[in-house]
């Protein structure tokens, strides 16, 4: 009895801690949790935070799931483009990436200042985080000192160097002309298989099909 006495009487810091934490859960963690993150640019993703914060582990979990003698295989996705994004990061040092279009806006917006850290509030009291995040335009300069430079013009760069870029640019046309052709059923030679121009012009003779510049032509219908 005295020990099972001074167990309850010890108990009770903690079970004061155990009310405090299910009243976090109950009032500001689990509204949280169950509320929707509005994206109106992707209306699709404009689902319960419960449900979107998982999907990078997902991804994380299958990067490196293909595994070979060498080592891991991870699935990597490459963006280019015509605009050159050079942003400098908070130690001062420049970062360097491609984009296709120019930066206009960024979602969410940089804040002014980091939020007041409050660690004597009981969480229980504290306003659930707010996920309409603000838009931030590019025309107020305000983007993580972020600017867009187109790249060079071809017709200053030098010769292999044009022909190179003129390459690359008819090998992305070619791309989307066989994605294009992929969704309607038809026959396809892959760019990305067989680089070479000349082997191309050859797989596609031997399907009756044709490459008039950056699309690919039936012999027969002319489509």
């Amino acid at each position: 009895i005295p020990s099972l006495a001074k167990l309850n009487h010890d108990a009770i810091p903690l079970l004061d801690q155990t009310r405090q934490l299910s009243s976090c859960t109950n009032n500001v963690l689990l509204p949280f949790a169950m509320s929707k993150i509005p994206d109106p640019d992707f209306p699709a993703n404009s689902d319960q935070f419960y449900k979107q914060a998982p999907r990078a582990l997902v991804g994380l979990a299958g990067e490196s799931r293909t595994n070979d003698s060498n080592s891991g295989m991870f699935h990597v996705e490459v963006g280019a483009g015509p605009f050159t994004v050079a942003q400098t990061d908070g130690a001062g040092e420049q970062i360097f990436g491609q984009s296709p279009y120019p930066i206009e806006a960024t979602r969410p917006a940089k804040p002014s200042s980091r939020p007041v850290d409050r660690p004597g509030v009981p969480c229980e009291t504290q306003q659930a985080p707010d996920l309409h995040a603000p838009t931030q335009l590019a025309t107020s300069g305000l983007i993580d000192q972020t600017t867009q430079t187109p790249i060079v013009d071809p017709t200053k760069m030098a010769p292999d160097i044009r022909k190179l870029h003129e390459n690359g640019v008819l090998i992305a046309q070619r791309i989307q002309s066989m994605f294009k052709r992929q969704k309607q059923g038809l026959p396809i030679v892959d760019p990305l298989v067989n680089p070479d121009f000349k082997q191309q012009d050859e797989i596609a003779k031997a399907l009756g099909l044709k490459w008039d510049g950056p699309n690919l032509v039936d012999l027969k219908t002319g489509k």
